[in-house]
């Protein structure tokens, strides 16, 4: 953790929220506007194509994590049924 935002962690009155306009690059945006502190832990800056790559790569991870998981169940399905099989076979022959 960075110095800044260790201090930032332990004085929230620097991440308090003044009510005017969110101040990305100078332009003003919103009605949001935060009082000095480090930019990575202040504002967000949609326009940033840095921050769009980074969230289009964590939205591509969490898809293919999601991908996985369905497999995972799909395969634990597949399982599930060829044991009731299983159980219906061996019940029918007692």
């Amino acid at each position: 953790m960075s110095v800044a935002s260790e201090r930032i962690r332990r004085d929230p009155d620097l991440m308090a929220p003044v009510r005017t306009t969110l101040s990305v690059g100078g332009v003003p945006h919103g009605n949001l506007h935060f009082k000095q502190g480090p930019p990575s832990q202040l504002s967000r800056r949609p326009s940033s194509a840095g921050s769009n790559v980074e969230e289009a790569k964590v939205n591509l991870e969490f898809v293919r994590k999601e991908a996985e998981l369905r497999e995972l169940e799909l395969e634990l399905e597949n399982q599930r049924a060829k044991l009731k099989i299983k159980r219906d076979i061996l019940t029918a022959e007692s």
